[in-house]
């Protein structure tokens, strides 16, 4: 014969799986730093790859030099000559800021649609800088996808 919850226990379980969940959502994220890349020269082939040279300079600790490579949405294309894009990097809020390395990919419908989100379980998001004559905020803007690995020294 199968047991069963009391109506007392089921409502107690059920309402810690709803603070559990209420607890992770609320888990503290922060500014970990700026990610800025530049753009030597876009490509001739609009559907081209981008090669970019980045730095991201951590909220606390040293910056650190990464190599990527850029996929843009649709057939997008940058303007000619050097462009500089920047992304404020945001992640768990505690400890510190995590390397960059590996693949980050555009979230698709929401506010935040131009956001990337990748790093260790998907827990970081660089979200682009717009408002400054520096940057190129509408090329950051269509980026679909950013590869990054850390620079040879």
């Amino acid at each position: 014969m199968p047991h069963m919850l009391s109506p007392v226990m089921a409502s107690a379980v059920a309402g810690l799986v709803l603070l559990s969940s209420t607890v992770r959502a609320q888990e503290s994220v922060a500014n970990l730093g700026t990610l800025t890349c530049t753009i030597g020269a876009a490509p001739d082939n609009p559907g081209a790859d981008v090669k970019l040279s980045c730095n991201f300079k951590p909220t606390s600790g040293a910056p650190r030099d990464y190599e990527g490579i850029a996929t843009r949405q649709g057939v997008a294309d940058f303007p000619r000559g050097k462009h500089v894009l920047v992304w404020s990097v945001i992640g768990p809020g505690s400890g510190e800021a995590p390397a960059l390395s590996g693949m980050f990919r555009g979230e698709t419908g929401g506010t935040k649609a131009s956001a990337l989100i990748g790093g260790e379980n998907g827990s970081v998001r660089l979200e682009p800088v717009t408002g400054t004559s520096q940057v190129d905020a509408p090329a950051a803007l269509t980026v679909l996808t950013l590869n990054l690995a850390p620079t040879r020294a």
